[in-house]
């Protein structure tokens, strides 16, 4: 009974009230700061996996079919010049990409551990070879002088490299 009790006795109530206010309070803060650097904790695990995933299974396929289609390209330009000019300078730059392109059949092997299904990747090796076919019989057709044959084939190959980009 506060009425019982003195004067001094009152602050001495109203101190413990204001102590145990006060650890209460401390308590509150801590526990807030917990749950605040948790889910902090969890957020960064979270944008870390993510990153992860990125940086192994999106970015190998996206340089993988940069690549591709790079070699591609630069083989279709040389291809072109070859077949207006008659030149064979002009067909470098479609035996290097010839070269690379070979090359990424052979390393296919390490796009396993990405996204990529069989599918995708029989869909690529199709499109690749049917690619290299048609340049190598526009080759042939220049080499036999029916470059005017080669020359109204010219847009199916640039539909061929187009259709690839897609």
């Amino acid at each position: 009974n506060l009425e019982a009790l003195g004067k001094g006795d009152k602050i001495l109530v109203k101190g413990r009230s204001s102590r145990h206010t006060m650890v209460l309070g401390y308590f509150s803060i801590t526990c807030l700061s917990l749950c605040i650097i948790l889910f902090s904790i969890y957020s960064m695990n979270k944008v870390c996996k993510e990153s992860d995933y990125i940086i192994k299974q999106i970015i190998p396929e996206k340089i993988f079919a940069t690549e591709i289609l790079t070699s591609l390209i630069n083989q279709e330009s040389g291809i072109r010049a070859y077949i207006i000019t008659g030149n064979k300078s002009f067909l470098e730059p479609y035996y290097l990409g010839s070269k690379q392109i070979k090359g990424y059949y052979n390393s296919e092997y390490n796009l396993k551990d990405t996204t990529i299904d069989v599918n995708d990747t029989a869909q690529i090796n199709n499109q690749m070879r049917s690619i290299q076919t048609f340049f190598n019989q526009q080759i042939a057709l220049v080499d036999r002088g029916q470059s005017n044959e080669a020359k109204f084939n010219l847009k199916q190959g640039k539909h061929l490299v187009d259709k690839f980009r897609i």
